[in-house]
């Protein structure tokens, strides 16, 4: 295929992700139309100095960057934040081209994403009616055509034409008023499955950054369509927290498809069964999600309402959910599901495969991530203080995120040891043995017959049922230094256990025991160590107060 340079142009929008970026571009040069595309490239201005590296390391890629018919790079002095970057972007690419096919950074798309692109500009350039071409689709199992039209616009993956964008309004008070005026509310929200009108509100009250609420209220009081593919041609790898929209969610997750989607065209219009469909899709899952809310809150509140004063208080959000407190630790257990908990494996072992597997730069918890957090303490210290030969034993270290997370810093001939429960040691054996690790899993610390130079506790004192072996193996082995990063304190000298309640962040209700720990009476218990240094995470809750400290051995 062969286009006019004036005719089309890719465009994308970046700030600071540099490695949602590259997947971005790798998936795009895997498509065959690339070579006869220009590309442009928008990256917005730094809000601060941590992000100039992040910065940086974008141009860098840019400049390497071939495959394209041409390469442009727009580098804006100040940060516009992402409305004004892509809608100023977008205007100003059509001063130059007839049509667009737009992107953000987090967004990867299959090796016929632009041919679905170019054939729907092609076909529909002419009806007016058709704001736009589209190429996600939401994780819909019920069998749909192979392209379908939706009134309104959408945002992942998309295309558009100079004319159409033309119809984009900025004032959401006003769209929001108007919708609402012509009593479209229910469908412009779906047939009340997804509350679109929701977010109008808040763009209207400064509470999103979302251009899209606004192309897609412009579009839809326009009455012009979208249309879809049938399959999902793109995927959104920025539901990890990292975006300035989009947070964490399950509910927008798909796979792509690489089946070649052949547009022909059909009447412009929307069908009726496929909107029901469409539509049916959120409400289901809106309706999974209230019905299991219910439930859980209905279970604690009979908790509650049985045992007033026992339940007399819980951590809200910014902190951990606990429920307590209990005079004793097996109390505790007897209340909550348990760490060994199958689903909490399951959702480790798959963030750290990712991890493994280059689909992901840092793991947590179970939860993969696109980017490394800034100033991680426990990075800084380990490139500081470790040194060739050591021998590390992270105790309770899961997986091994923290040996994966920072292997790039640490020395081939350290030794690298972890205890864990059983079912994680069974399991990281398997990992490690399979992508060649370095690490060796223990269920004790007897089996540990060597000393090491420094022992690891992160996010797990506060869950173990006694800390006296701990103890007794550091005053006895003395490691040069303990790392204790993660950790939940209290200033209170009454030992007091609680049960750590997470409803949804393992796709099913777990909970297990948990107490903060006396920062003093740990520091008695370690003989003959020294506070050196002591830090707060910004991901960790502040109720009660999660920090890291190291503590040296003094000879």
């Amino acid at each position: 295929m062969n286009y006019s340079e004036n005719d089309t142009a890719i465009i994308c929008f970046a700030y600071n992700r540099p490695y949602h970026l590259k997947l971005c571009l790798n998936s795009l040069l895997e498509n065959e139309e690339s070579k006869d595309l220009p590309f442009i490239l928008y990256l917005d201005g730094v809000r601060n100095a941590s992000d100039k590296e992040y910065s940086e390391s974008i141009v860098g890629l840019i400049n390497k960057l071939s495959g394209f018919k041409s390469i442009k790079l727009i580098r804006r002095e100040r940060n516009y934040g992402l409305y004004k970057s892509l809608t100023l972007g977008i205007t100003e690419a059509f001063k130059e081209y007839n049509s667009l096919i737009i992107l953000e950074d987090d967004i990867v798309v299959c090796k016929n994403f632009l041919r679905y692109m170019i054939q729907g500009l092609s076909i529909y350039e002419k009806k007016k009616e058709v704001a736009s071409i589209h190429g996600y689709l939401p994780p819909i199992k019920d069998e749909l055509p192979s392209s379908f039209f939706l009134r309104g616009a959408d945002c992942w993956g998309w295309a558009t034409w100079k004319d159409r964008w033309n119809s984009f309004r900025s004032d959401s008070n006003e769209l929001f008023n108007e919708i609402k005026s012509k009593n479209l509310t229910k469908e412009f929200n779906l047939n009340n499955s997804y509350n679109y009108m929701r977010m109008l509100k808040d763009k209207s009250k400064g509470r999103n950054n979302s251009w899209a609420i606004c192309w897609h209220a412009s579009c839809f009081l326009n009455n012009q369509l979208t249309l879809y593919p049938g399959k999902s041609l793109v995927k959104n790898i920025g539901l990890d927290n990292s975006g300035e929209n989009c947070g964490k969610s399950t509910m927008m997750v798909t796979e792509l498809s690489d089946d070649c989607i052949e547009i022909h065209k059909i009447e412009t219009c929307v069908d009726k069964d496929i909107y029901k469909i469409y539509c049916n899709y959120f409400k289901k899952k809106q309706s999974f999600l209230f019905r299991l809310t219910r439930i859980i809150k209905d279970k604690f509140l009979s908790r509650i309402k049985n045992n007033l004063v026992k339940y007399k208080y819980s951590f809200k959000r910014r902190g951990l959910s606990l429920i307590g407190p209990y005079s004793s630790y097996q109390d505790a257990l007897k209340n909550s599901v348990g760490y060994d908990h199958p689903k909490i494996i399951k959702k480790v072992r798959e963030s750290t495969i990712k991890l493994l597997e280059g689909s992901a730069i840092y793991e947590r918890d179970g939860t993969s991530f696109f980017r490394r957090p800034e100033k991680l303490k426990i990075r800084s210290i380990l490139k500081k203080y470790v040194l060739k030969n050591f021998l590390i034993i992270d105790y309770g270290g899961g997986l091994g995120s923290n040996y994966i997370n920072n292997r790039d810093i640490l020395d081939s001939s350290i030794s690298y040891s972890i205890i864990e429960q059983s079912n994680f040691a069974k399991e990281g054996k398997e990992i490690s043995n399979k992508y060649n690790l370095p690490i060796k899993f223990f269920n004790s610390l007897d089996q540990i017959k060597e000393r090491p130079n420094i022992m690891i506790f992160s996010s797990v004192l506060t869950y173990l049922e006694s800390l006296e072996d701990i103890f007794e193996y550091i005053n006895k082995i003395k490691p040069e230094y303990v790392i204790i990063d993660r950790t939940a304190f209290t200033n209170s000298n009454k030992l007091r256990w609680w049960v750590q309640n997470e409803p949804f962040y393992y796709e099913t209700p777990v909970s297990y025991p948990i107490r903060p720990i006396n920062e003093n009476q740990l520091f008695l218990s370690l003989k003959g160590y020294n506070k050196i240094s002591e830090w707060v995470n910004s991901f960790d809750a502040k109720q009660p107060l999660h920090k890291g400290i190291l503590y040296q051995f003094i000879d």
